[in-house]
């Protein structure tokens, strides 16, 4: 019981606190405060912002005005737990279930919601969780595709 209020303490924080994509600059202004970090992003038409919020480190890619992707990480740079990754994909779900991705190339462990529009990538080590839209995703993965000859 002691260690499921904690729990269940930053279950309910992360889904009230946190991001959500497809929120405006000024939603995340309002929700996370002042930007730690801001510039553009070698993405085509996407801006950068960083926030500091309680224990984390976000950055989060803005295209169309709106969030596209979300990282996030702690602050002490130490690996996120499975609580922490569960109530981080909860507040990005919307209301929808995720399912792992069995068949991706990504290494580590890679989800997609039940309703293809948004996708969560967790790389091995386990430092930080990104959370994209579709679009997001295909943006940030054109970046690394091999250039053809």
């Amino acid at each position: 019981m002691k260690m499921f209020l904690p729990l269940l303490v930053f279950a309910l924080f992360a889904s009230s606190a946190l991001g959500v994509l497809g929120e405006t600059e000024q939603e995340l202004l309002k929700r996370y405060g002042r930007q730690t970090k801001t510039g553009t992003s070698h993405l085509p038409g996407v801006t950068i912002g960083g926030f500091q919020f309680g224990a984390f480190q976000i950055v989060v890619g803005v295209a169309g005005g709106k969030s596209t992707f979300e990282r996030y990480s702690k602050r002490d740079q130490t690996k996120l737990n499975a609580n922490e990754v569960a109530a981080l994909m909860n507040a990005n779900a919307g209301g929808h279930a995720w399912n792992e991705d069995k068949d991706s190339k990504f290494e580590g462990k890679r989800w997609i919601l039940d309703d293809q529009t948004v996708v969560a990538e967790l790389p091995t080590e386990g430092k930080d969780l990104t959370v994209m839209t579709k679009a997001g995703a295909e943006l940030l993965n054109s970046d690394k595709t091999p250039a053809k000859k």
